[in-house]
């Protein structure tokens, strides 16, 4: 785990040289983190073919909707944490950023549909989903509900609606800050409907996963690229 300020430079002398990396998680608890996108994921890509968990959580980051990780070379990935925007990159925001109601949605001009810009982003083989940054960033008291972003419900509908072509091994979706989650009613009813478990987390959870239960299904990796033609 890093969890301190490291340059692009440094980054790549601590990542590059591994060759069976299997667990990385990239923290920034106070200000920008300071590896832009565009430098973090070339950076990333030599662990691919061997890293299964991935966390990236930051409170802070100046172009997390600038870009969007392709994450689909990860065939080994098993669990990722990452906020929606920065995976899928822009959103079209037409109203106020911290409104459950804005209506934007996630776009790419290379992949027009949602479907097919979240099977452009997925790694192929993941199981377990946490998504960070989907609620209304407020400060709740005891009881008071956070709301979900309109446009990651549509975004965790898109994916569970289509599990089986976009993410068929998935079985979990955990939801960070959102621990009186409201507003995703629908999203639960069709991840008990399609078999994922769901739920919400207060910041500090970090629930432990068996290496054996990622790996129960290593024959099967790559299987899932045969589904891309249906998006």
């Amino acid at each position: 785990m890093l969890d301190c300020p490291c340059s692009a430079k440094a980054l790549k002398r601590l990542i590059i040289p591994t060759k069976n990396l299997t667990s990385l998680r990239l923290s920034q608890i106070r200000g920008p983190f300071p590896v832009s996108e565009q430098d973090l994921l070339p950076i990333l890509s030599h662990t691919a073919p061997t890293l299964k968990i991935l966390k990236l959580h930051w409170t802070y980051h100046p172009t997390a909707r600038s870009y969007g990780y392709d994450l689909t070379a990860f065939k080994a990935l098993r669990l990722l944490r990452i906020e929606p925007g920065l995976l899928l990159g822009p959103h079209n925001n037409n109203s106020n950023n911290n409104n459950a109601n804005d209506l934007s949605t996630y776009t790419s001009p290379a992949h027009p549909s949602l479907p097919a810009l979240v099977r452009a982003r997925l790694p192929p083989n993941l199981k377990l989903l946490f998504l960070e940054s989907v609620t209304i960033p407020i400060s709740p008291m005891p009881g008071l509900s956070q709301l979900i972003f309109e446009r990651d419900v549509e975004f965790m509908l898109c994916l569970l609606e289509r599990k089986e072509v976009l993410a068929p091994k998935m079985t979990r979706l955990y939801i960070y800050y959102a621990e009186n989650m409201s507003g995703g009613g629908k999203v639960m009813e069709v991840a008990e409907k399609v078999g994922v478990e769901m739920s919400g987390l207060y910041a500090f959870e970090d629930p432990d996963v068996s290496w054996e239960w990622l790996d129960e299904d290593a024959d099967e990796v790559g299987e899932a690229g045969k589904y891309l033609e249906e998006v």
